[in-house]
């Protein structure tokens, strides 16, 4: 089989440049096909930032160059590509979205809906941004060969408004693996002991996903640690997060890092002395930094958002607060842990099913006429 990827972000085993590291896992994966020739293209975005955004809406400029009808199956990501492609070779292409773009838009209109410091502007933005996805999905979905998006929310949002029942099995859930680079060797893990505990926000956090949450977390959690006496350590890891280091560095009760990047990892992924926080509003799709804190033993507080789309049952590393003075609670009550005991075999069983599921929904969506 010959089989072309098409992406305008670069596969990258390290997860820089935007979310490269899926991409990167599946073409490593598909390559270690003996019976599958592997091709990778990159679309280079537009420099011209107002042509980069027509693009992201799902607009474009021109047709792609490269003829790609010699490939059996054509992977392209993200879903926005499709406005480059030639009719005649849609039924070929495999969509990886990977989240559902309109439903990500509709839940961020929500939000701006709810806050008063959201100019009407940005409210109508979002809405006709929710809006053009819904047609560009309704369009393009029942043309393509399969639809893959990485949240079990996503797909049934999709299948929601898609009439056709053959349109609708074209939407696939594909379970987000595990981003190798990122893996601490579980056999070689040191388990801390350290009273300095760490309250890692990491990832991104752009003010349309934690909003006023992380606000309210800083006025929550220096009000209940003054009433203690207490400080707690915060690093906050993100060249577009600055906004939030900013907010906590007003708190005197937090101690307070910023970095806009850190190369290894795990240097911000210590068992027992790391707490990495996700108090996302909105979003759409697996969060990867979720996925692979909770595969690294690491403690989470997260909202439901944070942690949809990942079986979390049976694991005791993850606190889930969706009202911020609980997340602060959670906060506190983690500083003040000596040591948390994590089960490694808990974790290696998660895992296992993690990428065991993504290898078969791959293996199916690639081989299945």
């Amino acid at each position: 089989m010959n089989l072309a990827i098409v992406t305008s972000i670069a596969p990258n085993k390290k997860n820089t440049g935007g979310p490269s590291g899926l991409i990167w896992e599946i073409q490593e994966l598909l390559k270690q096909k003996s019976d599958i020739n592997v091709d990778t293209f990159i679309i280079n975005s537009s420099k011209n930032k107002y042509i980069a955004q027509l693009n992201t809406w799902g607009f474009y400029r021109g047709k792609y160059k490269n003829s790609l009808e010699k490939y059996d199956k054509i992977l392209l990501y993200p879903d926005f590509l499709l406005g480059y492609m030639p009719s005649k070779i849609l039924d070929k292409i495999i969509v990886l979205a990977p989240d559902a773009s309109s439903m990500v838009g509709k839940r961020k209109y929500d939000v701006y809906m709810k806050d008063k410091s959201i100019s009407i502007i940005k409210k109508l933005y979002q809405y006709l941004y929710y809006r053009r996805f819904v047609y560009f999905e309704k369009k393009y979905i029942p043309k393509v060969n399969k639809y893959i998006v990485v949240g079990e929310n996503d797909r049934d949002w999709l299948r929601s408004y898609l009439r056709i029942k053959s349109d609708k099995e074209k939407v696939v859930f594909l379970r987000h693996p595990l981003l190798s680079y990122s893996m601490v060797d579980l056999e070689q893990v040191k388990f801390s002991d350290s009273k300095d505990k760490r309250f890692i926000f990491a990832g991104d956090m752009r003010y349309s996903y934690v909003g006023l949450n992380i606000k309210e977390i800083a006025d929550k959690v220096s009000d209940k640690l003054n009433r203690i006496n207490k400080k707690i350590n915060i690093i906050v890891v993100g060249k577009n997060n600055k906004w939030i280091a900013d907010i906590f560095c007003k708190k005197k009760e937090l101690n307070v890092e910023y970095y806009t990047w850190i190369e290894n990892y795990q240097d911000i992924c210590n068992i027992n002395t790391d707490i990495h926080c996700v108090p996302l509003i909105t979003g759409g799709g697996t969060k990867n930094r979720v996925l692979t804190a909770l595969a690294n033993g690491l403690n989470i507080i997260s909202t439901n958002i944070g942690i949809e789309n990942i079986p979390i049952e049976g694991l005791n590393n993850v606190k889930v607060a969706n009202n911020m003075n609980t997340f602060t609670d959670e906060m506190i009550y983690f500083n003040q842990l000596k040591y948390s005991k994590i089960d490694l075999i808990k974790i290696k069983k998660f895992r296992k099913l993690i990428m065991d599921e993504f290898y078969e929904i791959m293996n199916c969506i690639i081989y299945k006429k």
